[in-house]
């Protein structure tokens, strides 16, 4: 009898070093090695009455320093801080809630905004140079010698969610295309709509990350420039006015300010741009898509 308890208790210390074991490595399979170049971020966005409190996670080295922001009307920055994280590479942040609408909580680790450490530099690499991971993204590379990257989250705060509590998950994207930095540029709209003031446009190409391209309505006068994101997609907001005849143009132009790898890629007067979308303007070409739009 005394034998057979402690066969049960040797049995149940085994089964409770399994569980902790395996919740260990589920928590390191998830955010990754701290350290480790492939950046993560956890944890959760938590809306309060008057605040919005920030209960972060990541894999960063300790005191990396992380800056939140809650943007209301899409780029006005309603509330910000910044904090550094602790030896586990975990932060707190408290922020002003935005209170009525809809608004999102950014949190970004970033090298061109932020002065950071210079063990975090080293760690990282010179402007984040060396990030990698599914949070990351080009920041900046007008140098071809020297490229700057950040590691963003965005967490979206919507009216029609009567959830208080949100998780913080990196941004799904689309495999990029096999074609993707091709010099025979495509350009299509996947789904527009509408209200009263604009048009909500999601597209998609096979131009690289970075590269600005706009777009307008050639039934209004309003127009919209952005940045193509990691997959070759963008979303565009082009002031609206019906007209049964109107359409959209959405352009592609290498000679205006982009980044050193846009320019090498395209040309810098977009001398490289060849296919059925390309206008010649005389001292520069560019891509142009003209896309029909049946209201």
């Amino acid at each position: 009898m005394h034998r057979l308890n402690k066969l049960k208790m040797g049995f149940i210390l085994l089964t409770i070093s399994i569980i902790i074991l395996s919740s260990c490595g589920k928590s390191e399979k998830s955010l990754g090695k701290q350290g480790d170049l492939e950046v993560s971020f956890g944890g959760k966005v938590i809306e309060e009455a008057e605040k919005i409190i920030v209960e972060g996670q990541s894999n960063l080295i300790e005191n990396a320093r992380v800056n939140g922001y809650v943007i209301v009307d899409d780029d006005e920055v309603l509330s910000e801080t910044t904090e550094l994280t602790d030896e586990e590479g975990n932060f707190t942040m408290e922020m002003e809630h935005h209170q009525y609408g809809d608004a999102k909580v950014e949190i970004s680790f970033d090298f061109k905004s932020t002065l950071q450490e210079e063990e975090v530099i080293e760690q990282y690499g010179e402007g984040g140079q060396d990030l990698e991971g599914d949070f990351v993204y080009l920041d900046e590379h007008y140098d071809m010698e020297q490229i700057s990257k950040k590691a963003v989250v965005e967490v979206p705060l919507s009216t029609e969610s009567e959830e208080t509590e949100h998780e913080i998950t990196a941004m799904e994207w689309n495999e990029q295309p096999e074609d993707y930095g091709d010099t025979r540029v495509w350009i299509e709209i996947d789904e527009v709509e509408n209200d009263e003031d604009f048009f909500y446009i999601n597209g998609s190409s096979n131009i690289m990350e970075g590269a600005v391209i706009s777009g307008e309505y050639s039934g209004s006068s309003g127009s919209d420039q952005v940045q193509v994101n990691r997959d070759g997609t963008f979303k565009m907001e082009i002031p609206y006015k019906y007209d049964e005849d109107a359409h959209f143009e959405i352009k592609f132009r290498p000679s205006s300010g982009q980044w050193a790898t846009i320019e090498d890629t395209y040309g810098k007067n977009g001398e490289k741009l060849v296919g059925n979308l390309v206008e010649d303007l005389g001292s520069s070409l560019e891509a142009i898509a003209i896309i029909e739009y049946d209201e």
